[in-house]
């Protein structure tokens, strides 16, 4: 069977791993885009830590799911940082390694004056996520309740990420940030959620998403690779998820504040997500539980700084129960 493990028993004394990208954010604040051939003046420029996947570990961490991380930092001053970074937030050190040679990886991002963002990467250290960390990721399988990853490393480790996971029973949540050239829906098969944005949605499935109508064809098509929840993440839209049989439509959480940096917004969703789905919420429950998080991120400037602690999460739900509407 796929889907051996049933939902709402996870967690039992084990962790959450998460295997992905580490970044240092360049971030550009822009009045808009420009246009091509344009020369626009950059209003303010900052160095921020991210990546999607230490963006999704320090995350976690906050929310206190005590993750692993596994990436790969360059042997250069970011990837120092980086590293007293992650020890400052109290990421478990064990699977982070350092490349010699390799500079760190980096992200461009320009913010315009509405909150949007535009981004483009170098992979630097992450391209050397390769076999040696997925065998020492394997060695551990033992402790491992759950595996979170992206595709800011190479398609053909997060490949072999899921077969190692899926093959020893332990859920795999995939994020598909960003879509490449060679990745396959057949690579997701056994997944137990595969969570594109629109844009990434309508690269695997070729279709267009305008409206609802449109999410739910494509969650069907990403469902029918044969994974056990395609959840479509819609940006203002709220989010869509399909399991085979019934969709379920989570709509935003516009609670906490004005929207000033959507950045983290999809890391920290899927940050919520797999917490609640680890601390044993049915899907709609963890979509809301997800969509708090991001609604208390797109609040604030930058990738990890945006990120809350489990605290202000939990307050934000009292404050507001029927907003978030998570049900006993």
């Amino acid at each position: 069977m796929l889907f051996s493990i049933p939902e709402g028993d996870f967690m039992k004394a084990k962790r959450i791993w998460v295997t992905g990208s580490a970044n240092m954010d360049v971030v550009l604040s822009i009045e808009r885009a420009p246009r091509p051939g344009e020369t626009i003046a950059v209003g303010s420029q900052s160095l921020i830590p991210g990546g999607k996947g230490a963006n999704r570990a320090v995350a976690l961490a906050r929310l206190g799911a005590n993750p692993v991380f596994s990436c790969c930092l360059g042997d250069d001053l970011t990837g120092a940082a980086l590293a007293d970074l992650y020890r400052s937030e109290g990421l478990d050190e064990s699977e982070i390694s350092t490349v010699k040679g390799s500079g760190s990886g980096t992200a461009y991002i320009f913010l315009e004056k509405d909150g949007s963002n535009r981004i483009a990467v170098f992979a630097g250290a992450n391209d050397s996520f390769k076999d040696e960390k997925i065998s020492s990721f394997t060695s551990r399988l033992d402790e491992v309740s759950m595996l979170c990853s992206e595709l800011e490393i190479p398609v053909s480790s997060v490949e072999r990420l899921i077969y190692e996971a899926r093959s020893r029973d332990v859920p795999v949540i995939i994020d598909t940030a960003p879509v490449k050239p060679d990745v396959r829906l057949s690579m997701f098969k056994g997944v137990y959620v595969l969570s594109p944005n629109e844009s990434e949605a309508e690269a695997l499935t070729g279709i267009h998403i305008t409206d609802e109508k449109s999410a739910r064809e494509a969650c069907r098509a990403l469902h029918e690779c044969g994974v056990k929840y395609a959840l479509i993440k819609l940006g203002k839209n709220g989010s869509i998820c399909f399991d085979g049989k019934d969709f379920i439509l989570c709509p935003v959480f516009d609670k906490a504040g004005k929207v000033v940096d959507t950045t983290a917004a999809g890391d920290s969703y899927m940050a919520g997500l797999c917490k609640a789905v680890s601390d044993g919420m049915t899907m709609e429950n963890a979509m809301r539980y997800a969509t708090v998080v991001a609604g208390i991120a797109v609040t604030r400037f930058g990738a990890v700084p945006s990120l809350p602690r489990l605290d202000e999460v939990e307050d934000m739900i009292r404050q507001y129960p029927a907003q978030a509407g998570i049900n006993p």
